[in-house]
């Protein structure tokens, strides 16, 4: 019958193995904190402030219903699908957007009809307390 020596780990190794497992479970423990994106509030509440319908249309004269328009504050933004909102055209066709800030905005709607896909972008420069009608015909 074999026996077998079983050697006992000397009081350094066994200091530094729990050293080891102690900073394992701190770094398993360490939980970063999040910061919190801070969106800006893209909604003008005062009095002056604007409004843009943008109405969808393909070539033939149709108007898109239930199509997603978005809107962004630059021709990147829009391309990065950084957005300052979307919407859905209503039953005419027509993506209404309220309580917008005075400034330029850029648009887009991608909409597929049977097995065509639209496509167009567009820009609208809105004033102070303006209610502006445009139409955007996708191609």
């Amino acid at each position: 019958m074999e026996h077998q020596v079983y050697k006992r780990k000397s009081p350094v190794a066994r200091f530094i193995t729990s050293g080891i497992a102690v900073i394992c479970l701190i770094l398993l423990s360490c939980t970063k904190q999040v910061e919190p994106v801070t969106i800006p509030a893209w909604e003008d509440n005062n009095a002056d402030s604007a409004r843009l319908n943008i109405t969808i249309k393909i070539p033939q004269g149709t108007f898109l219903t239930g199509k997603t328009v978005i809107l962004a504050l630059s021709r990147d933004s829009l391309s990065k699908n950084i957005l300052v909102r979307s919407t859905l055209t209503n039953t005419a066709g027509i993506a209404v957007f309220r309580k917008l800030y005075p400034r330029k905005f850029y648009y887009s709607c991608t909409a597929t009809s049977s097995t065509v896909i639209y496509f167009g972008t567009g820009t609208a420069n809105l004033l102070s307390g303006m209610t502006k009608d445009t139409v955007l015909t996708v191609h």
